[in-house]
């Protein structure tokens, strides 16, 4: 049977953050974390046809996953 798939965009913050941990071992604590996901969106189903890719954003990077459908496993990914 054909597996069917997913297609993602997911965009990131590339930049470094300072961001403020408020539970857990590193609580109360700032660390800095880079690649922060921003966005990610279900732009359909491979091989349905054309799919609209959104704008970029300006200062964030963009990647393409494929993933089986059903939260399955990530089969490619490319940078955008």
């Amino acid at each position: 049977a054909a597996r069917t798939a997913d297609v993602w965009l997911v965009r990131y913050d590339p930049r470094v953050q300072q961001v403020a941990i408020k539970a857990g071992e590193n609580g109360g604590r700032t660390l800095p974390h880079r690649n922060i996901v921003t966005a990610l969106i279900l732009l359909g189903k491979a091989g349905s046809g054309a799919l609209a890719l959104p704008a970029a954003v300006p200062g964030e990077k963009r990647v393409l996953l494929l993933q089986e459908a059903g939260a399955g496993a990530v089969i490619d990914a490319v940078r955008l």
